[in-house]
């Protein structure tokens, strides 16, 4: 699929089904009301954004981001918490666009650092990563809170 005039622009409620689509192929699954509910709360307030990159129509890239102040850091950090590419654009530059995109907001934000979290098992965002110039700094540790 060749790419025309790709858009950076905030998610709506009326790209849930192709947001869906997006968290389907990174292996999320999610009822479609609550996809809504928390379109709905993301990306509206001062410390977060939901961004879909939009091509001729069609819902090619998703990315969250938050930022917030951190005890042990002189500025804000933000955190890419979501970014996927649909598989057919993989390689085009939906997701170079989408991260730098995130960088320009985390910038403006006062933010001085960009971060972000993926699988172990995702090697190829990993080496994606890295090339755009992203270095492993640390390891993210997990404990459900729930039973």
């Amino acid at each position: 699929m060749k790419l025309s005039m790709m858009e950076i622009r905030p998610a709506r409620g009326e790209d849930a089904a192709a947001v869906d689509l997006l968290l389907t192929q990174l292996g999320y699954e999610l009822p479609a009301d609550t996809l809504l509910n928390r379109l709905s709360k993301l990306g509206n307030g001062d410390t977060d954004r939901v961004l879909v990159a939009e091509d001729a129509g069609r819902i090619v890239g998703l990315m969250a981001l938050h930022w917030t102040v951190m005890l042990h850091a002189a500025l804000p950090v933000a955190r890419i918490t979501t970014l996927v590419v649909d598989d057919a654009v993989r390689g085009k530059g939906v997701g170079r666009r989408l991260v730098n995109t995130a960088a320009d907001l985390a910038r403006q934000a006062g933010c001085g650092v960009l971060e972000l979290t993926t699988g172990l098992q995702r090697t190829d965002a990993q080496a994606f990563y890295q090339a755009i110039g992203f270095t492993a700094s640390s390891m993210r540790l997990h404990r459900p809170l729930t039973t």
